[in-house]
C-alpha cells in the first residue's frame, strides 16, 4: 500500500533528496489498481551540480513516465535521467517528473 498523500522523501545521495506524492490512486490490491505519482528531486549541496542525474528505480511493468528522458528498461529496473532542456540540477534546484504505476508499488529510487 502506497504512503500518504502527504509524501514520503527518500535520500538519493549527500545533499539530494526525491519527495513523492500520489497524485491520485485507484483501487488498492486489486489487478487494475494504479497510482499517478509526482516526484520533486531537489539538490540541497552549496556547490555540487548533478550532472547528468540518472535515477533508477524497479517500477514495474505498466509504467508511463513524464517529464524525464528514459534510458534503460529491464523486468527489475527503470533508469531514467534528466531531459535535454534540463541537463543539470545545480545547488538549490528542484526538477519534477511523474509516472503512473500499476500495480500499486512505490519504488526505491537511486542515483545511477
Amino acid at each position: 500500500t502506497p504512503p500518504a498523500n502527504g509524501g514520503m522523501t527518500q535520500i538519493l545521495a549527500n545533499g539530494l533528496t526525491a519527495t513523492m506524492h500520489i497524485d491520485n490512486q485507484w483501487g488498492t490490491t486489486e489487478s487494475w489498481a494504479g497510482a499517478s505519482v509526482t516526484v520533486t528531486v531537489k539538490n540541497t549541496t552549496p556547490s555540487t551540480t548533478f550532472n547528468p542525474l540518472r535515477i533508477g528505480a524497479d517500477m514495474g511493468a505498466g509504467l508511463n513516465i513524464w517529464s524525464m528522458d528514459a534510458v534503460s528498461k529491464t523486468a527489475n529496473e527503470t533508469v531514467v535521467q534528466l531531459p535535454n532542456y534540463q541537463k543539470s540540477l545545480k545547488p538549490g534546484q528542484s526538477y519534477s517528473f511523474g509516472f503512473t504505476v500499476s500495480p500499486i508499488r512505490i519504488p526505491v529510487l537511486g542515483l545511477k
